[in-house]
């Protein structure tokens, strides 16, 4: 047996017995909603589901030990690998304190810990290895995020992961949950569960690292087909970069939530605070609120930290950094489309008045005066906050501080909305939509037209001709997509609101997360055909520009 075989065999069986390990004691106990005690139990003895951590631990220790044999060159190793050196020699201690007879329930959940970062590490070298070895890119991404979708579905569909006896049957239960991690993975913020109440802490951690995994493989996959135009960078040193950036953003946007929770549970603070900062960054949308953050509407942490991770990653950190006049097209176009945006709803949404019997009153003061979550009725200056909120995450995140069920927002407000998300992020970023360089490039092709020019410039450098055909197919493509979804939705569902079939299918091919409240009433086929959007939302402008980009250098749009 050859060493490298060796090592490869000793992290896969570490990794799938880790996993069985994880499932088996945190996927079957769930506390009753009344009584406190475990509904249900793993099918395993508790003993010999430890006994499989520790072999698991022992696996992942002897494997880095056996690689640390095989190579010549001790110093770039231990450069390469110092964050699993250490974590292996903290986890050997733990072993060590436990065999003498010291097992805590601290050491356990430390083990844990340990083999969750090592099956996270190990599944990052599989993709990469999966990505540049095994099939075309584009057939990669799809299989991939596939494989991820699915996964997560069984994940919730385990007994500690949602409050199963509020489902009906498993069928059910299934589509709901795949629809779920559907929307997680692709950051699409769509739901037909409410994630607060009908998932256990446990679903909503599974719910947690859906979207963070789905959100930094957009990130890497943006990084990669930039950094492919740039001989002399190293992708993976782009891509390390990239991760740590993203972690690190989530990590301060997390400390500066802390507070913004009335709950006294520390570790439950904790939770939310990181969950809505990765859900914010990620431009995934989901919270841990049932309202969205309608609630949240008058914390300065929604507008101070949740709107600002949103913008970052709606922006995209790689397109910032490495693209000067990408940079500059992103940040001029993001800045006017927000305040735009943000402007035209204000101006929408302020109430409108009528003189009657000598005074004025509110155009609609009888049907909508006693709703306090309507955007109406706050003053001038929360409307403002909420028009500039609902402008900047209509384009990404989907988080919203006002209702936007069906009739609480104004007709050309949901028509402005969808806009919005048809034009989506910028490129390299978590958001979806065509993008905002694509949007750019198009607005000046058309002025270029109108001014009967031959060539299409932005900030006076000429666009070349295949970037140009680039952004229309795209338009088209995407434009197909949407229109194709809403039709089969209203033959689907005739009995419901053509604006808001119309705006759902937007939000799901844009990947964004608003909805006018119609997501939970469609039936399994308009789930379906739902979850189709969001999947080709999420990847098909990718892996189009992939093959449209794969001869050309320029790859601004990927």
């Amino acid at each position: 047996m050859s060493g490298k075989f060796l090592v490869t065999f000793l992290n896969v069986f570490a990794a799938l017995l880790g996993l069985s390990v994880l499932v088996l004691e945190y996927g079957f106990i769930r506390p009753g909603d009344e009584t406190g005690f475990a509904v249900n139990t793993p099918p395993l003895s508790i003993y010999l589901i430890f006994v499989m951590k520790y072999l698991a631990v022992v696996g992942f220790i002897v494997g880095l030990g056996s690689q640390l044999n095989l190579r010549s060159d001790l110093r770039s190793f231990l450069k390469e690998h110092l964050v699993e050196l250490a974590l292996s020699a903290a986890a050997a201690i733990g072993l060590i304190l436990i065999l003498a007879g010291r097992q805590t329930e601290n050491l356990n959940l430390a083990l844990t810990v340990y083999l969750l970062i090592q099956i996270l590490i190990l599944f990052g070298k599989f993709i990469s290895w999966f990505f540049v070895s095994l099939f075309h890119p584009v057939r990669t991404i799809i299989i991939g995020y596939f494989s991820l979708i699915t996964c997560g579905a069984l994940l919730l569909c385990l007994p500690a992961a949602s409050f199963s006896d509020r489902f009906s049957d498993f069928g059910n239960n299934f589509s709901d949950h795949f629809f779920t991690a559907t929307s997680a993975v692709c950051l699409a913020g769509l739901t037909v569960r409410n994630i607060a109440t009908d998932y256990t802490p446990f679903g909503q951690l599974v719910v947690l690292l859906l979207v963070q995994i789905g959100g930094l493989g957009i990130l890497t996959l943006g990084t990669i087909f930039i950094a492919r135009r740039r001989a002399t960078v190293r992708i993976g040193n782009i891509i390390k970069q990239v991760i740590i950036a993203a972690l690190v953003l989530e990590t301060i946007g997390a400390i500066l939530m802390y507070g913004m929770w009335d709950t006294p549970s520390i570790p439950e603070k904790i939770f939310k605070s990181y969950f809505h900062a990765a859900s914010a960054f990620c431009n995934a949308g989901f919270t841990l609120q049932s309202d969205n953050l309608i609630s949240l509407a008058w914390r300065w942490q929604t507008y101070g930290v949740i709107l600002p991770l949103a913008i970052i990653g709606g922006l995209g950190i790689c397109a910032l950094v490495n693209l000067p006049f990408q940079r500059r097209i992103v940040l001029v176009s993001s800045g006017l489309l927000i305040l735009i945006g943000a402007s035209a709803i204000f101006a929408i949404e302020t109430p409108r008045t009528r003189n009657r019997w000598g005074r004025n009153v509110q155009y609609e003061d009888v049907v909508v005066k006693s709703d306090p979550a309507l955007m109406r009725n706050h003053n001038g200056w929360q409307r403002m906050l909420d028009a500039l909120f609902l402008s900047t995450t209509a384009r990404t995140s989907g988080f919203t501080t006002v209702d936007t069920t069906t009739g609480k927002l104004h007709p050309a407000t949901l028509t402005l909305l969808m806009g919005l998300m048809f034009i989506g992020g910028s490129p390299a970023s978590t958001a979806g939509g065509i993008k905002t360089v694509t949007f750019v490039i198009l607005l000046a092709t058309v002025t270029a037209a109108i001014k009967k020019k031959t060539d299409t410039t932005i900030f006076h450098q000429t666009i070349e001709s295949k970037i140009i055909r680039q952004a229309v197919v795209l338009l088209l493509i995407y434009g197909a997509m949407v229109w194709t979804i809403t039709i089969s939705l209203v033959f689907i569902h005739p009995q419901l609101s053509f604006l808001d079939l119309l705006f759902e299918a937007a939000s799901a091919c844009g990947c964004v997360g608003l909805s006018t409240g119609i997501t939970s009433q469609l039936s399994l086929s308009g789930r379906i055909i739902l979850m189709l959007g969001i999947f080709a939302g999420r990847l098909g402008p990718l892996a189009l520009l992939y093959s449209l980009t794969k001869e050309s250098q320029n790859v601004m749009m990927s």
